[in-house]
């Protein structure tokens, strides 16, 4: 357990202090959404951070579930919107669902927070409780991510592009792992994917740095479990 609370305390001073502050749904991923109508069918928002997509993924027919590492982050969802949303604390890399039990996994800007092996642990859970025929929609920083290169200049590289960054502001001690196209190619090679391109996601305090221009690149990956 101890390694949970290395991880989420860091991501909880984000939170308390409004470094993470995206509270908007993510245009990109509201796209994707329009297409993706299925009645009842059980979505876990994975990393859910301040609740964001819980309620576009409600009003799509979806049956939200909103999972974090952070318990300011659930206090905030629970304080903020419908209270009826089923969210909860949680490791990504034991999740608390029977196997092939969920139609959607929203993993959007989550994953990557950890080492490049709990990132591999956490795919292997979203594989394991995603039912056959079942969606995946993630994002993942790319190495043209502005962070990337914050992390080379002020971070401390634990392994291949994986930065642990403090940066003395705006993060301190948080893990980024970042990832490029043949390593999202190989880690997703269970799915059949439909969509897989870089784009630039919105920006956070922490993507604002230095005066440099958004290079906020992600890896957008949509795809489903084989039947």
């Amino acid at each position: 357990m101890e390694k949970v609370k290395d991880i989420s305390n860091p991501w909880d001073c984000l939170l308390k202090e409004g470094t993470y502050n995206l509270q908007r749904p993510e245009p990109n991923l509201l796209k994707i959404l329009k297409e993706s109508d299925r009645t009842n069918a059980i979505a876990l928002d994975l990393g859910c951070g301040l609740g964001r997509h819980l309620q576009p993924l409600k009003e799509k027919d979806f049956l939200p579930i909103g999972l974090d590492i952070s318990p300011s982050a659930i206090q905030n969802i629970k304080m903020r919107l419908n209270p009826d949303f089923q969210v909860l604390v949680g490791d990504m890399k034991m999740l608390p669902f029977e196997n092939e039990s969920l139609d959607l996994i929203l993993a959007w800007r989550s994953v990557y927070l950890q080492s490049f092996k709990e990132m591999l642990q956490s795919i292997s859970e979203i594989k394991r409780t995603l039912k056959p025929g079942g969606k995946l929609f993630a994002a993942i920083r790319s190495t043209r991510n502005t962070l990337f290169f914050i992390g080379k200049e002020k971070g401390v590289e634990i392994e291949k592009n994986t930065f642990i960054i403090d940066d003395g502001e705006h993060l301190r001690g948080v893990i980024f792992h970042f990832s490029h196209e043949q390593e999202i190619r190989e880690v997703f090679s269970w799915l059949t994917i439909s969509y897989m391109e870089e784009e630039i996601l919105e920006d956070t305090k922490y993507t604002r740095q230095d005066g440099r221009p958004s290079t906020n690149y992600y890896w957008i990956v949509v795809g489903e479990k084989p039947r």
